[in-house]
């Protein structure tokens, strides 16, 4: 990949004598793969120029993408100024985050309303498709995108882009989640550690450094990162290069070369290069190809089916959010006043008897507690909320909120976020909102089923998690596959917490969470389980196995039973592209499932006779 930047600058921009080698214009950054797909990441004042460059080039005929990653005016400005959008030939995709309020397309129409400019929406002559984003991955091109929420007062979503054999992540408009660790020490937990995840041995990592560590303290709920922050971060998740961006308005160049330097002089052992994002700068990526050499643009078209991060109607997000008064009923009021600025639904309680009573009674989505009242400590709070498993639901996402910061040992999944005193509502309202949006993304977990308990035994009782790799199931795979020209065949046990194969051909593991299962939905009903494709259905646009580097999307299962009537697995079949099977084609695959019936019947033969 090649990068360009094109606006360094946050904030505002600051053009003046002492900003020219950085650049005063806000951010802007132009991505290219080695076969001309075409990206622009945020559209700053900087995108005014890049406009006019692509113009040049390509005579006015340019496609693209561009991602949004959040409507403030610094990362939108130059959105009425990109010529290309102006000539009617042209097609351009806008992603951006979304899920509460306005859509990205009314978000950034707002902006040029009359009373603030000149022009409307309507005269942009190009075609401009808008994707809402949530978190998730999608591809452009043959680029692969992973969005993921950053930690600002406003949606924000930070981009990791792979192709070409290399990884650039652009996490702009972010906060350190611990005080501690944007001074540059503490430990690295939490959400700060899932921060570093998404940053994970990235070839580049553009990220915001607004800061100094001595300045954050007058800074802190703002929403950006210090220097000391973003190097540490890198460092910690293995990066191979840093770049500092979203430079302070304030900051001169000779300020910037000596922080950096102060940077520079950290590393140990010379793995993180860093340095600072300079306008008009350009970094060639390389991975396991040649030296590169930049293609012609070009765009592939991009529908909603294939973007799974594609946000969902609030009415299929949010039922209700519990708020614990914060100690005083004037912090409730606020915060119950802007939450329902984006209709969320609000319940306070007071006391630990009302949170249990409002958890058991109510289909709560979110819980936020302040941990300062002491009426739980952490560990007894996890324990106290149920994980409603007998209905098939996920553990109740929890926001604590402290005047501390989050203990080392917090490793729990309930525990979403830790929310450090004081903030603004903004802030608040922003960890709330995603969160939401967060939990809303996930793939469905299938329900347990009645008899369960009986279920499991009878897997326990025939072995039946130890008979992977037996002849007799390899055999029936291998008919299956090619019977249905299927890359990927499979015989499961749905067991307790995990799904393991007695028979796997076409992946390269053997088990996988049952909460990423397809089969344990299948067994939920005696007939076949028929999944055209996995981005159309709720229950499985958002599971790992579809996002991940597999890439699935058919998947066709039938339950297959022992002879007391329990289901215990399936035999199933996958596909990386959608595709249908036929009413003769669901047929035979219950057929088969009736063969391996008559051999899990075998083993309870062989069971009982032992």
């Amino acid at each position: 990949m090649q990068v360009k930047f094109w606006g360094t600058r946050g904030s505002i921009s600051a053009s003046t004598p002492e900003t020219v080698k950085y650049g005063g214009n806000t951010s802007c950054v132009e991505v290219r793969s080695k076969s001309g797909t075409l990206i622009v990441i945020d559209c700053g004042t900087g995108s005014y120029r890049i406009g006019r460059k692509l113009m040049g080039e390509f005579n006015g005929q340019v496609n693209g993408h561009m991602l949004i990653t959040h409507t403030h005016w610094d990362h939108i400005q130059g959105f009425p100024f990109f010529a290309p959008y102006f000539v009617p030939s042209n097609e351009w995709h806008i992603y951006g985050p979304s899920g509460f309020g306005p859509t990205l397309n009314q978000a950034l129409s707002g902006q040029m309303q009359y009373t603030y400019f000149p022009i409307s929406m309507n005269y942009l002559g190009a075609q401009l498709k808008f994707h809402d984003l949530t978190e998730g991955t999608f591809r452009i091109g043959d680029i692969t995108v992973k969005a993921k929420y950053l930690n600002h007062p406003a949606l924000t979503l930070g981009y990791r882009l792979e192709a070409d054999g290399v990884s650039l992540v652009y996490a702009c408009d972010h906060e350190p989640f611990s005080h501690e660790c944007a001074m540059g020490h503490g430990h690295i937990t939490g959400n700060d550690h899932d921060h570093a995840e998404f940053l994970g041995e990235a070839d580049l990592v553009i990220h915001d450094s607004q800061y100094i560590a001595e300045e954050y303290e007058s800074k802190i709920g703002w929403g950006h990162s210090t220097y000391e922050y973003a190097h540490r971060i890198c460092a910690y998740a293995d990066v191979k290069q840093l770049l500092f961006t979203h430079h302070d308005p304030t900051r001169s160049d000779d300020q910037i070369n000596t922080i950096v330097g102060d940077m520079q002089k950290r590393q140990a052992n010379g793995k993180l290069e860093c340095r600072a994002a300079s306008e008009g700068s350009v970094i060639d990526l390389t991975g396991n190809s040649d030296t590169y050499k930049i293609a012609p643009v070009s765009v592939k078209p991009v529908s909603d089916s294939q973007i799974d991060a594609l946000s969902k109607p609030l009415s299929d997000i949010i039922t209700y959010a519990v708020l614990l008064t914060f100690g005083s009923s004037l912090e409730v009021v606020n915060v119950t006043d802007i939450m329902k600025t984006d209709a969320i639904k609000i319940m306070v309680a007071d006391t630990k008897e009302e949170i249990l009573l409002a958890i058991k009674e109510r289909p709560i989505s979110l819980l936020v507690v302040d941990m300062d009242l002491d009426l739980f400590d952490l560990p007894s709070l996890i324990d106290a909320i149920p994980t409603r498993a007998e209905e098939g639901a996920a553990p109740l996402p929890l926001i604590a909120v402290s005047s501390q910061e989050m203990p080392q040992d917090a490793d729990y999944p309930e525990l979403k976020d830790w929310i450090i005193k004081p903030f603004s509502n903004e802030y608040l309202r922003t960890r709330i909102r995603s969160t939401l949006l967060q939990e809303a993304g996930k793939s469905a977990r299938a329900p347990r089923i009645p008899g369960e308990s009986a279920r499991l035994a009878d897997i326990q009782r025939y072995g039946l998690i130890d008979k992977k790799g037996q002849a007799k199931y390899d055999r029936l795979t291998r008919l299956v596959g090619t019977y249905f020209r299927a890359p990927i065949c499979l015989i499961t046990i749905v067991n307790a917490d995990k799904q393991v194969f007695l028979s796997n051909v076409g992946l390269d593991f053997d088990e996988t969470p049952r909460d990423q299962s397809f089969c344990a939905h299948n067994i939920l009903k005696s007939e076949v389980l028929h999944i055209p494709d996995a981005l159309e259905d709720a229950r499985f646009a958002k599971n790992p196995l579809v996002t991940g580097k597999h890439h699935l999307r058919f998947y066709a299962g039938a339950p297959v039973y022992l002879p007391s009537g329990n289901a215990v697995g399936t035999i199933c079949i996958y596909d990386t592209e959608a595709r249908t099977l036929s009413n003769d084609e669901i047929n035979a695959l219950q057929d088969f499932a009736t063969l391996v019936e008559h051999e899990l019947a075998r083993e309870e033969i062989v069971t009982e006779h032992i």
